[in-house]
């Protein structure tokens, strides 16, 4: 071990720690950690993500001025864009995506065809953190005639893109496949037979799920050929989702929802068939990533109410068994305030998800617009989910992103209730109580605040190195996430305190860090040793 000279800081090989006893950890309380207000902005769209292990916001908005805006999760306060570009274009329909293990952020937007004439071309923009100009940049020579029906989707580490877009002139869909880097894409039709209505690319990137008024069809992305098509009938299609690997995919069907799921020989079959009430349609889908526990957001038009389902799909039975069932009400004095939810997203082991909602219009009351759940694990398959935190927000929830590991919360939304012709659209960042948390500006020169929510003590230590693994390496202490083939920087934290946190401020040494460096955070304390459960990954700004 060799200490520099502030005496703080040590490096060791990967031989050097010594690991003992396994570990569990109390988490922060979650909570809102900042808000981004946009007053002056329409409300044609609320897309939001969140990548780079959950430590960046993305978003694009606006309609007679659009803006696309980095922020970083780690700030506190009152916050600001890290970066915001912003342009005259008409812009419509905006969507985004971010990569979830790299720092990479995709925007497709549609603006006026500069000729004149009434069609609209898309565009896609690719980002870094390092810049509000484009990475790259590729413009669509499909002519769009009034409609919002168009879709992209990155994979987990963001190497594929996916970008679909309805061609009116030819009854058809333009299927588009990007390496991540930009370049020619692979450019197929999906003639979907009716009009589209959205889809999922599965985070491996492999698959492509599309959904229109009358066909499911899923596609494999390196080569364009069609793996499944089914013509399907009898409700509202709003719903969809898509397993990591692409072997299960669901979708709504007007009062419930389907599911089905690929056999060795290639094969998709129903497997799974939910059902809802006469009065109730499924407004929102989420999917594990094994395609193991289906979530279901029905909404309520007779009753006013929002009601979510959590099934565990189960190879003996088509309805599963059921983990959660849940009602939230709306408002029922005006009628006009309908609770639905908007959108599900879901953390990659399917242990948490978030559901956003329009809610009820009242701040006050019991009915909340934003809802994380949380696995209450006993050792069973069948264990339940509970709520973990619920927030009564001002206004109506509509989009959502939660990041794979469950611990980092990105949501769109506005002040006045969904039904309202006014109002100012906002961006919120919640922390989900991670037993690590650093706050602070990711940038060379700069102090990360450390907070770690120790099991054991009353020694505490921060952990930081270059590269992570995919799959964590069972120890005595933990769960080990950080690959320790390079070594590992340890920076010693205050002792732990009577809270059983343990604070300290790192320093992002210019010497040692350069904007563009992507650094991985875990913690461990002593008096027995115990690795922290969570890691926090960040790139660096510039």
């Amino acid at each position: 071990m060799i200490w520099n000279t502030n005496g703080r800081i040590l490096h060791f090989a990967c031989t050097a720690l010594v690991l003992s006893q396994a570990a569990q950890a109390n988490g922060a309380q979650p909570g809102l950690v900042w808000s981004y207000e946009m007053p002056n902005e329409t409300y044609s769209n609320y897309s939001v993500s969140i990548g780079d292990g959950g430590s960046q916001v993305f978003t694009d908005t606006g309609k007679s001025t659009r803006y696309t805006r980095l922020f970083s999760s780690t700030e506190t306060g009152t916050v600001a864009p890290q970066w915001e570009a912003s342009s005259a274009d008409h812009a419509y329909y905006q969507l985004v995506a971010s990569a979830e293990t790299n720092d990479r952020h995709f925007t497709l937007y549609q603006k006026d065809d500069p000729a004149g004439s009434n069609d609209r071309f898309a565009t896609l923009e690719a980002y870094r953190s390092n810049s509000s100009q484009p990475a790259w940049s590729y413009g669509f020579p499909v002519p769009i005639y009034n409609h919002d029906r168009m879709m992209v989707e990155c994979s987990r580490d963001g190497s594929v893109v996916a970008v679909v877009i309805e061609n009116v002139y030819n009854s058809g869909e333009e299927v588009y496949i990007f390496d991540g880097t930009g370049g020619q894409p692979l450019h197929f039709q999906a003639n979907m037979a009716g009009w589209f209505k959205y889809g999922r690319l599965s985070d491996d990137g492999s698959t492509l799920y599309l959904n229109s008024e009358s066909r499911v069809k899923l596609f494999d992305t390196s080569t364009g050929n069609e793996l499944h098509s089914m013509t399907v009938f009898g409700g509202t299609y709003t719903g969809h989702a898509i397993s990591a690997d692409g072997r299960v995919f669901a979708f709504s069907r007007g009062g419930g929802a389907v599911a089905y799921s690929r056999d060795a020989s290639g094969v998709y079959a129903l497997d799974t068939n939910i059902t809802g009430s006469s009065t109730e349609y499924v407004n929102s889908l989420a999917l594990s990533s094994n395609g193991e526990v289906l979530v279901l957001g029905f909404s309520d038009a007779v009753l006013n109410r929002a009601r979510v389902q959590v099934v565990r799909r189960t190879p003996t039975s088509t309805t599963g068994t059921t983990l959660l069932d849940q009602s939230y009400q709306g408002s029922l004095a005006s009628g006009s305030y309908t609770n639905w939810p908007r959108d599900i997203s879901m953390s990659a082991s399917g242990d948490r998800f978030a559901v956003a909602f329009t809610g009820d219009g009242l701040i006050g009351t019991n009915t909340p617009e934003l809802v994380v759940f949380e696995r209450q694990w006993s050792g069973l398959a069948s264990s339940p989910y509970q709520v973990l935190e619920d927030w009564n927000c001002v206004g109506s929830r509509m989009e959502l992103d939660l990041s794979a590991d469950g611990n980092h919360l990105a949501v769109s939304g506005r002040d006045t209730h969904a039904s309202s012709s006014f109002g100012t659209k906002v961006i919120e960042y919640y922390h989900l109580g991670a037993d690590l948390m650093l706050t602070g500006t990711p940038r060379p020169g700069q102090e990360l605040t450390v907070e770690f929510h120790a099991t054991t003590g009353p020694r505490a230590y921060l952990l930081v190195t270059d590269r992570a693994y995919e799959n964590p390496i069972m120890t005595s202490a933990g769960p080990l996430l950080l690959d320790r083939s390079n070594g590992l920087t340890v920076f010693e934290l205050d002792n732990v305190g009577v809270d059983g946190i343990a604070r300290g401020q790192f320093l992002l040494d210019t010497q040692d860090y350069q904007a563009g460096d992507r650094l991985y955070f875990q913690a461990y304390s002593a008096g027995p040793r115990r690795l922290c459960r969570t890691m926090q990954s960040l790139t660096l700004l510039p």
